[in-house]
């Protein structure tokens, strides 16, 4: 009789679900290996850019986000798109609130550093730095305007916040 280590086994199935695409199982089955760190690096590849695009289930991705807290690389990686789930929750509610100030802060600082190795990777992050500028401005939220526009974004969306941010001013009747 064989006497496989589980963890063995987890990483051969972890494996075997990253071949074949599934990335999520193979996520899922990293951490069962107790390889939490290739995990986290699966996930900020694979696995978060397709949640943040299809924009649906964040909150099993936010389940998933809370496997890797204990991680040295936890603030540049899974806490950025944790912190953009929060920025959506917080968006929803109509008024300000000193969490919403303070989770726009920490993706102003950190959603840039998020690696982008891939094209989905990339789409993720513009789609994530659109939502936090739109939310910047629908909240009237004050950034210098040199970090803003230090944004690597595509024309269209330098387009929109160079409008906003010399938008002229409305003069009431």
């Amino acid at each position: 009789m064989l006497h496989i280590p589980l963890a063995a086994l987890h990483e051969a199935r972890a494996n075997n679900f990253e071949k074949s695409e599934n990335y999520f199982r193979s996520v899922e089955s990293f951490i069962d290996a107790d390889l939490v760190s290739k995990a986290h690096d699966l996930t900020l590849s694979r696995v978060a850019p397709a949640f943040i695009i299809s924009n649906s289930k964040l909150e099993k991705f936010k389940q998933l986000l809370l496997n890797f807290k204990s991680l040295p690389n936890w603030s540049v990686g899974g806490e950025v798109y944790f912190d953009y789930l929060r920025l959506l929750e917080l968006s929803s509610v109509s008024q300000t609130t000193d969490e919403l100030k303070s989770v726009v802060d920490k993706l102003i600082n950190n959603l840039e550093l998020i690696e982008t190795a891939n094209a989905q990777a990339k789409v993720a992050r513009t789609l994530m730095l659109k939502k936090l500028i739109h939310t910047i401005f629908d909240r009237g939220l004050d950034y210098p305007q040199a970090k803003l526009t230090s944004f690597e974004l595509p024309s269209s969306e330098t387009n929109y916040l160079n409008y906003k941010i010399n938008e002229p001013k409305l003069i009431e009747g």
